[in-house]
């Protein structure tokens, strides 16, 4: 379900994108929606995650683990993670000229991006709680998951653009 949501917003993201070099505010607009519709979805499957037992989760935090995947994992080893990333940061740098008519659509977006960020921290709270990150359990770090994606979520929304960051809530 992740990988078809992260492809998805890659292609809106894209869409926005060129929207802007066309200078179509109109479908700049349209895309700056269908990626908040993406990143809502995001964040409800997240917590639909949440619905998981603990122990039923720890199956797929193994296979998130070595040796199965490389030391110090996290999201950035899959490429179209990267890749989204990387076009949100293009996007906000694209989004700093001046758009009025996309105010509406760009500040959605910001929202449901935070959305997707709060529901992802809620879920590692609620199914790793204070057990570190795999990223930070390689380097030997006793740094709880909640705490570093909280830091991965801050610097990730601050190159998109969004100008603040709601503190962790129960999911909506």
């Amino acid at each position: 379900m992740f990988v078809a949501l992260t492809d998805g917003l890659i292609l809106s993201h894209a869409r926005a994108i060129a929207s802007i070099e066309r200078k179509d505010a109109d479908a700049l607009g349209e895309s700056l929606r269908g990626a908040s519709r993406l990143f809502l979805a995001s964040g409800a499957a997240m917590r639909l995650t949440g619905d998981m037992a603990a122990q039923d989760y720890d199956d797929i935090r193994r296979a998130m683990a070595p040796p199965h995947v490389p030391e110090a994992f996290s999201g950035l080893f899959n490429a179209d993670h990267r890749q989204l990333l990387r076009m949100t940061k293009t996007l906000n740098g694209l989004l700093e000229r001046d758009w009025p008519e996309a105010v509406n659509s760009r500040d959605e977006y910001w929202r449901a991006l935070n959305d997707a960020y709060c529901a992802h921290r809620w879920v590692c709270q609620k199914l790793v709680g204070s057990a570190p990150s795999l990223a930070s359990s390689s380097r030997h770090s006793e740094q709880p998951a909640p705490k570093k994606l909280r830091g991965f979520a801050k610097r990730a929304l601050m190159f998109s653009g969004c100008p603040s960051v709601s503190k962790d809530r129960p999911p909506r």
